[in-house]
């Protein structure tokens, strides 16, 4: 078994994972969530189409995971919490992106990239999906940069710290 990635839901820890069955050769990927109190796993779902996820972040009932599809590109889904069901999917595209870690903020979810090129110079990226799927914004930066960048949310802007610069986007 190899864990992806590990959330503390409201039912308990949601496990996002690949098994190898004794056997076989090719790996499977699993949701499932593990009651806190019990130790005991109280849903599990094989084989989800999630692509080849990268990242899990949960808040309420609902779960975001930020994929790779077979053509590289970016895609982000929805999923309930309660039958790990996919309730959307929207594809972001940037194949060349490296992706950073997703943000959850009030109303939306934040996906940051960045790329480097040939020169060696790097430039940032985000989505900024609705919570309901949609794209919102994308943001992209011109290859200037000398160093890939760090980003989080605060106080209504999207922040990204790169070189001697803080850059806001609302």
């Amino acid at each position: 078994i190899t864990t992806r990635a590990v959330e503390a839901g409201p039912a308990g820890l949601v496990f996002m994972g690949t098994r190898r069955p004794i056997g076989a050769g090719e790996e499977t990927l699993f949701l499932m969530t593990v009651n806190l109190r019990t130790g005991k796993i109280v849903r599990r779902v094989d084989s989800p189409d999630l692509g080849d996820p990268r990242f899990l972040v949960l808040e309420g009932n609902q779960g975001f995971v930020v994929s790779r599809e077979p053509d590289k590109s970016i895609s982000v889904r929805e999923i309930s919490l309660e039958d790990f069901s996919i309730r959307w999917k929207t594809v972001i595209g940037d194949p060349a992106a490296t992706l950073l870690p997703p943000v959850v903020a009030k109303d939306h979810l934040v996906v940051g990239t960045f790329q480097g090129n040939a020169e060696g110079k790097y430039a940032y990226g985000a989505a900024l999906l609705a919570k309901t799927g949609g794209m919102v914004k994308n943001i992209k930066s011109d290859f200037v940069y000398d160093r890939p960048p760090g980003y989080g949310v605060a106080n209504g802007g999207l922040i990204f710290s790169v070189d001697s610069k803080v850059e806001v986007h609302r």
